[in-house]
C-alpha cells in the first residue's frame, strides 16, 4: 500500500511540473529570460518632414498620435524599446520598383545597439488615380524587434507619404 501511494505521489508531482513549467516560460526567451517591451514613441518629430508612422489598431482607429514606429523615408526610424525611444539605421530594404498597389509586400530592416527591427508592410489602400494631391499609402505591418535570443513581434496600421 505504501509503494502505491509513492508512486501515485511521483506521478502527481511529475505531471504537475510537467504542465507547469511551459507557462512560466511565455513571453520570455528561454535561453536568456530576457523579454522586449515595445512602446509608444516619445519624440514623433522623425515623421514631420513625411515618411511612415505605424500604430497599434486600436490607436489608428482612436485617431491619435501615438506611435510605436516611425521613419523618415531614408536611413533613420525610431522605437520606443524598454522605455526608451532608440534610433535605427537602415541595413536592407526589399520592395517593388513599380507603382504601389494593393496587396504589394516589401521588407525593410534597421539595426541599433544590438537590436534589429524587420518591418513587413503590405499595401491595403494606395491614391486614387485622379487625385493629384494625395501623397500617402496605407499600410498593415508586422514589425518583428529582435535583441540576443529574445523576439518580439507587434502588428501595426499606418501610412507612408508626405
Amino acid at each position: 500500500m505504501h509503494k502505491r501511494k509513492t508512486t501515485l505521489l511521483f506521478l502527481t508531482i511529475s505531471l504537475g511540473v510537467f504542465f507547469a513549467a511551459p507557462s512560466q516560460m511565455t513571453g520570455q526567451n528561454k535561453n536568456t529570460g530576457a523579454s522586449i517591451k515595445v512602446g509608444i514613441v516619445k519624440d514623433n518629430s522623425l515623421s514631420e518632414e513625411g515618411g511612415c508612422s505605424l500604430q497599434l489598431p486600436v490607436d489608428l482607429k482612436r485617431k491619435n498620435e501615438r506611435f510605436v514606429f516611425l521613419n523618415d523615408y531614408g536611413e533613420n526610424a525610431v522605437m520606443n524599446i524598454d522605455g526608451k525611444d532608440v534610433k535605427f539605421k537602415l541595413v536592407s530594404h526589399h520592395q517593388s520598383t513599380e507603382k504601389a498597389k494593393k496587396g504589394d509586400r516589401s521588407t525593410w530592416t534597421y539595426a541599433a545597439r544590438g537590436t534589429t527591427v524587420r518591418v513587413d508592410f503590405v499595401v491595403t489602400g494606395v491614391c486614387p488615380p485622379n487625385d493629384e494631391s494625395c501623397e500617402v499609402t496605407s499600410y498593415d505591418a508586422t514589425i518583428t524587434v529582435t535583441r540576443g535570443g529574445s523576439q518580439q513581434q507587434v502588428l501595426a496600421k499606418g501610412q507612408c507619404g508626405s
